[in-house]
């Protein structure tokens, strides 16, 4: 919707600005919001160009003795003294052009301009009632500018930069989804209720010792078996017992209450198939081979 703010030349020198206003308002007209972000990454600051178009009413005398722009600069109260003070923190537009240093000029002959406001870095978030002032003092002591009007009210909303933003809830989600895969794989694939597995290979050489910690399971085989971060993570921590014995992969794991688990035998035998939890027993090869295993 557009608001239209009339200026009339009060005498030969003087051209004023009046905001519209309801009479039992308290603040001025509203001229618009901006939310700013800082730069991030390839994801810049846009800047939001706050417009409204105002509309200039100059009397018959105005338009055929002013022969020069009248010049109108922006001006706020100071939140800390009450003071009148140039506004900062803004830049300032006429029909999409910068002003120099953020004066206004105003022709007697033009009728309409889009004035925009942008905010700056600078400016301090809330919000803003700006005016504007007549540069100069022709005629200026007679009329009080800040009785014309309420002013214009522009809102300033720091927020995240869009990108810094949906990165890190990109980056709360990613860590979410990695805890519950980390909580879901200790689940499915607990630790072993057993500590340390002994496996004697009845050559001369004396017990191995493996030290479950928080694996899951033992995997024997003739070769070492690859456990790497990923799959330590998503799947749960594997030992391996490399030993030329084992002629496939075998897998040693927690059963039911104190029963310990094994498969991939293929013609490996057991000499007991009640496999426990503190009790040895022996996995034998297709030659007569054993190794003997005691979980503690």
């Amino acid at each position: 919707m557009r608001r239209y703010v009339y200026l009339a030349a009060l005498s030969l020198s003087i051209a004023s600005f009046c905001a519209s206003c309801d009479d039992d308002g308290e603040k001025g007209e509203f001229w618009g919001k901006t939310k700013f972000y800082t730069n991030f990454a390839f994801k810049p600051y846009v800047p939001d160009t706050m417009k409204q178009e105002l509309r200039f009413d100059f009397n018959e005398d105005a338009r055929r003795l002013l022969t020069n722009d009248i010049e109108f600069e922006v001006v706020e109260r100071d939140n800390e003294t009450a003071d009148t003070i140039v506004a900062r923190g803004i830049e300032l537009y006429k029909n999409g052009e910068r002003c120099a240093d953020n004066v206004l000029a105003i022709n007697p002959s033009e009728r309409t301009a889009e004035v925009g406001i942008v905010f700056t870095a600078e400016a301090s978030e809330g919000s803003h009632t700006l005016f504007l002032r007549e540069r100069g003092t022709g005629g200026l002591d007679r009329i009080d500018y800040l009785e014309l009007g309420k002013g214009l009210v522009v809102e300033k909303d720091d927020v995240y930069n869009p990108l810094a933003y949906w990165l890190v809830i990109g980056l709360i989600a990613l860590v979410i989804v990695l805890a519950l895969c980390f909580v879901l794989s200790r689940v499915m694939n607990p630790g072993t209720r057993f500590s340390k597995v002994f496996i004697d290979y009845n050559d001369g050489a004396g017990e191995r010792t493996i030290r479950m910690g928080s694996a899951y399971k033992l995997v024997c085989s003739d070769k070492p078996v690859k456990n790497g971060v990923f799959s330590k993570f998503f799947v749960g921590v594997v030992r391996v017992e490399v030993n030329d014995f084992w002629t496939r992969q075998v897998t040693i794991r927690s059963g039911h209450g104190h029963k310990i688990r094994l498969s991939g035998l293929g013609d490996f035998q057991l000499d007991n198939d009640d496999t426990v939890r503190g009790e040895p027993f022996n996995v034998i090869d297709a030659d007569g081979k054993k190794a003997t295993i005691t979980t503690t």
